[in-house]
């Protein structure tokens, strides 16, 4: 006797025939499936410190289905879970505001072709617009 087909909606490699029954059947092994680790050095967006992203944490990562490296060392992990996260000091800038000509501090680095305006002009024209 010949195997008996089964037509589903499963690909073909899920259902075989036996003596013993339907059986499921071993998924077909990729290429892709099979692949070694080895440890890499990442940098902390946090504090900047390197730290090394160990063979064994990367297969944990690929086992869980996370495709992204860590950002941050385990250090600033915990302290980010514990809500004692290491914030960056932003930095001001001084300038002059384009209307009224007084000093004032933004946290970002203006440009030469656009104005920069202080909190009590930068209000009064959003409240126009």
């Amino acid at each position: 006797m010949g195997a008996a087909f089964f037509y589903s909606r499963r690909p073909l490699y899920f259902r075989i025939a036996s003596p013993r029954g339907i059986e499921p059947k071993s998924k077909p092994r990729r290429q892709s499936d099979v692949t070694t680790f080895a440890d890499k050095t990442l940098t902390c967006r946090d504090c900047g410190i390197e730290f090394t992203f160990s063979a064994g944490e990367q297969e944990f990562y690929q086992s869980k289905g996370l495709t992204n490296e860590p950002g941050r060392c385990p250090e600033c992990r915990q302290l980010r879970r514990e809500g004692r996260a290491i914030t960056r000091v932003r930095t001001l800038h001084q300038v002059t505001c384009a209307v009224c000509g007084s000093l004032t501090e933004v946290p970002f680095v203006p440009t030469q072709n656009r104005p920069v305006y202080c909190a009590d002009c930068f209000s009064q024209i959003r409240a126009r617009n």
